[in-house]
């Protein structure tokens, strides 16, 4: 996947060329509800659009690329800014979907925007994390 990431962000133009990126990543329909499906998407994102297999959102005032999936037990997310050619992939294997939290925070760090728990790791009503019971020896 991080092969995948560096193609889309302009990395190898002899399979994906910047020609053909720019009609990928172009914006074709608004779709201004896919900002409501997620808190750091109702803060971060002012403007969302559908191109060509890809969500386009202004994230902050930059453009983003991304894409996210899911099936039954794994789950996955994608996003890129094609101007500084930097991205996260993020992928896990739960049911859980706090991590997808994780992605809008590295995305915050690279844009150098003030720190945001949109995993909500620092939630005081999360449970504590058992300890182990084994003997150190």
């Amino acid at each position: 996947l991080p092969i995948w990431l560096i193609a889309q962000m302009g990395g190898r133009p002899m399979v994906l060329p910047d020609s053909l990126l720019e009609v990928l990543h172009a914006p074709v329909i608004d779709t201004p509800t896919e900002r409501m499906f997620s808190n750091w998407r109702r803060a971060r994102v002012k403007h969302a659009s559908y191109a060509l297999g890809w969500r386009v959102y202004d994230y902050a005032g930059e453009t983003l690329i991304f894409h996210a999936g899911a099936v039954q037990g794994y789950r996955s997310m994608i996003g890129f800014f094609p101007k500084y050619h930097a991205g996260v992939v993020v992928l896990w294997n739960c049911e859980n979907n706090a991590p997808a939290g994780l992605m809008p925070m590295l995305l915050d760090a690279l844009l150098d925007l003030p720190h945001q728990d949109w995993a909500e790791l620092d939630r005081a009503d999360r449970p504590a994390r058992k300890r182990s019971t084994r003997r150190k020896h």
